[in-house]
């Protein structure tokens, strides 16, 4: 419970007035001195060492208000509504790149599609994180992420097969970029973000694979006849999304 904001404080006793109940610490008053203290609204500190009154005790409580959680916001998410906390941390993560497709003994394959930025909050806000997407793989190579340093999640799409033997196959497209950070509630100072307030976000999309080069094949034995030998797409790669703890 949160001792009242004002009335009569008692040391002993019990019931929401009752300051021992709260902390259990004992009714010598001397014995609080120095404890730290919580409000509803996550603000914190410690009751005096020296001069300790009773009005130091109003709307304090013995413990943090906030529940600890966590989530993760997928792809096609636009907003989040912030929780009661005292540290917030975040973690934006971009889209991969798609997949490079395969070579054919015609044509080579096209370059995957470098995967969709991903944001928290808005330039600007000192929480804002972002990171841009991995590029797109190319036939016989392989992309890189495209933004801060990633540790390979989400991954980029898989490169497409060559259609036809000693032709190069797609490489694979690059990890989505990764940002992240820790964040203190301004109640106590810190550049978070309000608590109730409703913070844009912006989460990309995988990039699209690119498409497997055309090719065929003379079989060179009756019946005489030429055969399609295409090369495979790359695949997608994966979405975008963003991480969010706090306690």
């Amino acid at each position: 419970m949160t001792l009242p904001a004002s009335g009569t404080l008692t040391l002993g006793g019990s019931g929401s007035n009752s300051i021992n109940q709260e902390f259990g610490l004992g009714t010598n008053l001397a014995a609080y001195r120095g404890v730290q203290w919580w409000q509803d609204n996550t603000a914190t500190g410690y009751f005096t060492s020296t001069n300790l009154g009773m009005n130091q005790f109003y709307s304090k409580r013995s413990n943090t208000p906030v529940t600890p959680g966590s989530t993760t916001l997928p792809y096609g998410t636009t907003s989040w509504t912030v929780p009661l906390y005292s540290i917030l941390s975040v973690t934006v993560r971009a889209g991969g790149g798609g997949g490079g497709g395969g070579s054919s003994n015609t044509s080579g394959g096209g370059a995957g599609v470098t995967g969709g930025p991903s944001s928290f909050g808005v330039p600007g806000n000192g929480f804002y994180k972002a990171a841009s997407g991995g590029t797109g793989g190319y036939p016989g190579g392989s992309g890189t992420a495209g933004g801060p340093a990633s540790d390979g999640s989400p991954a980029g799409g898989s490169g497409g097969a060559a259609g036809y033997a000693g032709y190069p196959s797609g490489g694979s497209g690059g990890a989505g970029g990764k940002d992240s950070g820790t964040f203190t509630n301004p109640i106590s100072g810190g550049p978070g973000p309000t608590v109730g307030s409703s913070v844009p976000v912006s989460i990309g999309a995988g990039g699209a694979g690119g498409g497997g080069g055309s090719g065929i094949v003379y079989t060179g034995f009756p019946p005489f006849y030429y055969a399609p030998a295409n090369g495979g797409g790359g695949s997608t790669g994966g979405n975008g999304y963003i991480e969010l703890s706090w306690s």
